[in-house]
């Protein structure tokens, strides 16, 4: 009997009732964390175009003087975004800011969005960013 009542599922998870608390929940969280945060905004050198990858958001972080990908949200260093070919988008702890990067960062960008993807990563079509894609995940061609 105890077996048969340490199985069952509650109603309120079988409803899915705990999962959109949950999702409420770790959202007021998320925004209490970040509200004092700012608005980066980042865009590529002439001629280079950020990709977006179908999990674009990225939480990163430095360790041992290397950048790291899905680290938990509250340890990242950066959070960022990609928004189109020629913006991305993170939070700043000091100001509202525009960042100019330059192509070794965009490239570093575009390798973690093309490693993070789970099926499908996005380019503008004349862009010359397929074979970037096809040479960082060949398995992906």
């Amino acid at each position: 009997h105890v077996n048969d009542l340490l199985h069952e599922t509650p109603e309120i998870v079988t409803s899915g009732e705990w999962f959109a608390r949950r999702v409420h929940y770790n959202f007021d969280v998320a925004r209490n964390h970040f509200t004092g945060s700012k608005l980066e905004v980042a865009r590529p050198p002439a001629g280079k175009q950020f990709l977006i990858g179908d999990s674009p958001g990225l939480s990163i972080a430095t360790r041992n003087g290397k950048l790291y990908t899905k680290v938990p949200l509250f340890e990242a260093g950066t959070i960022t975004l990609p928004i189109g070919p020629n913006h991305s988008i993170g939070l700043s702890k000091d100001r509202d800011k525009w960042i100019n990067l330059d192509e070794s960062h965009v490239v570093q960008l575009n390798a973690m969005q093309v490693n993070e993807a789970m099926t499908w990563v996005m380019y503008h079509p004349h862009s010359e960013l397929k074979s970037f894609v096809d040479v960082v995940r060949p398995a992906a061609s």
